[in-house]
């Protein structure tokens, strides 16, 4: 899916990859208490969120806490990558999924999502156990029409280096292909700005993965999750 070049920039991706079937198992053993509604999402699309870092004010911090307990596997590895900003599971259920959108991101964030369990369809282009970057600027999106649930691990991470995604293959191949790229990044007011409006312009952000925008929560430094 990557070359050994962009492997190499995000060793990450291995790591998360061996874990997957300790994270697999993890996911689907976790009690519904843990799974909160993603605002924004279609009914159906549920987050457990576990690594807020400086966001956790902008969070139940007591259900992240408890979140992270019941969630070792995927704290451990995550806990391995330097520059994670926010990390949880997600899950869609049947019948559930998001739009095509973009989003804003700053200019050193990347997007990485584990395919734990995904829809047959998907499997297509993603084999299950795969870990994938993700440009929040261009095109994406999900959907389950499985009966089972379509599992994910989402992470933002702010990378030492402007991210480049120009040779990553499109998100999905199923639909739009990657429509054109932003001719620059953002400056982080703008960016902070945009995010904002796009979230009804409200002081207090709850954060992408439960806000439902897929815009980098981790702006200088996660949403629709895909």
């Amino acid at each position: 899916m990557y070359d050994e070049t962009t492997r190499a920039a995000y060793p990450f991706l291995a790591r998360l990859e061996a874990a997957a079937p300790d994270l697999l198992a993890e996911v689907a053993a976790l009690d519904e208490a843990r799974w909160a509604a993603a605002q924004g999402y279609s009914d159906g699309v549920h987050v457990c969120v576990f690594e807020a870092g400086r966001f956790l004010h902008e969070f139940d911090a007591a259900a992240v806490e408890r979140a992270r307990a019941d969630c070792p596997a995927a704290a451990a590895v995550v806990g391995t990558i330097e520059g994670v900003r926010l990390a949880g599971y997600q899950r869609f259920v049947q019948g559930a999924g998001m739009a095509v959108h973009t989003d804003p991101r700053a200019n050193n964030m990347v997007r990485c999502i584990l395919g734990l369990q995904l829809p047959t369809a998907e499997q297509a282009w993603w084999p299950p156990g795969r870990a994938r970057l993700l440009d929040t600027r261009l095109p994406h999106w999900a959907r389950n029409d499985d009966a089972a649930p379509r599992y994910t691990l989402v992470l933002d991470i702010q990378m030492p280096f402007p991210v480049d995604s120009s040779g990553w293959p499109p998100w999905r191949l199923d639909g739009p292909r990657d429509l054109a790229r932003p001719a620059g990044d953002l400056p982080e007011a703008a960016f902070r700005a945009q995010r904002q409006l796009a979230r009804g312009g409200g002081a207090s952000d709850p954060g992408p993965m439960l806000a439902g925008g897929d815009a980098s929560e981790a702006e200088e430094e996660m949403d629709k999750d895909e």
